[in-house]
C-alpha cells in the first residue's frame, strides 16, 4: 500500500482513508492509484453493445 500511495503522490495514511468505508475519495485520487496499479479508468456507454443508441 506504501508503494502505491507513494506512485499516486498520497500519503499512505491519505490511501488507506480515501479507501476506508467511510473515505470519500475525489475521483482525481481514484485515477492516481488506478494509474499507480496500471490499470487506466474509462467510461463506456450502457447501450455500446446494442449498436450505440441511447
Amino acid at each position: 500500500m506504501t508503494q502505491i500511495a507513494r506512485k499516486a503522490g498520497i500519503t499512505g495514511e491519505g490511501l488507506d482513508k480515501a479507501l476506508s468505508g467511510s473515505g470519500n475519495p475525489s475521483f482525481s485520487i481514484i485515477v492516481e492509484v488506478a494509474q499507480a496499479l496500471g490499470v487506466r479508468v474509462s467510461f463506456q456507454g450502457l447501450d455500446e453493445g446494442r449498436g450505440g443508441r441511447f
